[in-house]
């Protein structure tokens, strides 16, 4: 069971899960966009939601700030959390 909830946590990441909401709502309507559209609307998505925050977590792991990527402790917390509110803003 704890397999099963691993994998979960890992499918509904919230890094995934809009380039999923994406991805599954072209899948609905391939008529009603070409595919340049598609790749448009996609490619900035992954930037922002995968590329920069894996960006901001090394130069916070370099900076010193957060240790692992799990972040146990509440203050390791913080700045990932205070970054992405701002990536989303």
């Amino acid at each position: 069971m704890r397999y099963f909830w691993r994998v979960l946590s890992y499918v509904f990441h919230p890094l995934l899960v809009p380039i999923a909401g994406t991805v599954s709502y072209f899948l609905v309507t391939p008529k009603f966009n070409p595919l340049a559209i598609q790749s448009g609307n996609i490619l900035p998505i992954f930037i922002l939601t995968v590329i920069i925050p894996i960006i901001f977590y090394l130069i916070l792991k370099n900076l010193g700030v957060v240790k692992s990527v799990f972040a146990p402790t509440i203050k390791e917390r913080k700045y990932p959390l205070y970054l992405s509110m701002i990536i989303s803003t």
